[in-house]
């Protein structure tokens, strides 16, 4: 399989998709005392008195201090703490985020250095939201949306792995429009690590090469769809990542007879270099989602002039 392992942060456990109850809280108050955990929090209130979607990068360190390098994680005596921040509020075409100010707290992942067990927290598992980690099997999630806390359990040891704070369902209203929809209810996102292939601006003939391993794959696998997916770089002709990845499926249909409706185009928006992205998916499973790394607002667009011609045309 070809593939582009690049590395990305869509493994991190931050998820807005799972939380624990006010509870599992209120419980931990009293056997962990020195995890700093307080009242507050038994509301739903985040963690030591950082809440998402209210909290700034200015408040976070203030309480934990400078980040390491990079900018988002921090490690104090008790944790190492991973703080996701708001690059801005919602723009059309930017499929993520929430409608608040750039550099507000949108989420906090703490792992604990002292251990916890599971056991000692003694939870009604049946008031919980359960899932196993996508990524690791043995880890377990205990959630609850309302109260935006989630607790991460490794099942052979049954200690702690990790809390994580993030907006409640009473805050979905501050979600923005692109990012809430999506993707439709029932699918789970596709892994990109595991994605079939991942291509930049290259020649005709090598991107036809490229595409025959795709067509080879989608008839060795029968009952899978190809999904490609398309991003525009930082300087680009309105329309150019669309135009792109259609003319690629034109390819496989034409060269190669793959059923049209095996084949899904998606325009990814920008990244800083033109690329594609290949996903061969079993239908009705798990689905690519677009992940462009810049916001259209900062894209340098060329009116003037029409989009690139296809490159990979069967008569080429």
């Amino acid at each position: 399989m070809l593939t582009n392992l690049a590395t990305t942060q869509d493994r991190l456990k931050i998820s807005f998709a799972t939380a624990a109850a006010s509870t599992l809280v209120t419980v931990l108050v009293m056997i962990c005392p020195s995890f700093g955990i307080s009242a507050q929090q038994a509301e739903g209130k985040g963690w030591k008195g950082l809440i998402p979607l209210r909290s700034t990068r200015r408040d976070v360190e203030a309480l934990l201090g400078p980040p390491a390098p990079g900018g988002s994680l921090y490690q104090t005596n008790e944790a190492t703490v991973y703080v996701g921040y708001s690059d801005g509020p919602c723009e059309k075409g930017w499929p993520y985020g929430w409608n608040v100010d750039k550099d507000t707290v949108i989420s906090l992942f703490v792992s604990p250095k002292e251990p916890v067990m599971f056991t000692d927290l003694s939870l009604d598992k049946n008031k919980y939201l359960q899932s196993r980690d996508s990524h690791i099997s043995s880890r377990m999630l205990y959630a609850n949306r309302a109260d935006g806390i989630t607790i991460e359990v490794d099942e052979i040891t049954g200690r702690v792995k990790s809390f994580t704070y993030h907006p409640t369902d009473s805050q979905l209203k501050l979600q923005c429009p692109d990012a809430a929809s999506r993707l439709p209810v029932g699918h789970t996102q596709a892994d990109p690590f595991f994605k079939f292939d991942a291509y930049g601006d290259l020649s005709p003939k090598l991107e036809r090469e490229r595409l025959d391993a795709v067509a080879a794959e989608l008839r060795r696998r029968r009952e899978a769809d190809a999904y490609l997916i398309a991003y525009a770089g930082k300087i680009a002709h309105k329309g150019e990542a669309g135009a792109r990845a259609a003319c690629a499926r034109d390819y496989l249909i034409k060269k190669h007879q793959i059923q049209a409706d095996r084949i899904q185009v998606i325009d990814g928006g920008y990244r800083e270099m033109f690329e594609v992205e290949v996903y061969v998916e079993e239908k009705d499973g798990s689905i690519p989602l677009a992940r462009p790394t810049l916001r259209p607002s900062g894209v340098k667009i060329i009116q003037d002039k029409p989009v690139p011609t296809c490159q990979v045309n069967i008569e080429n």
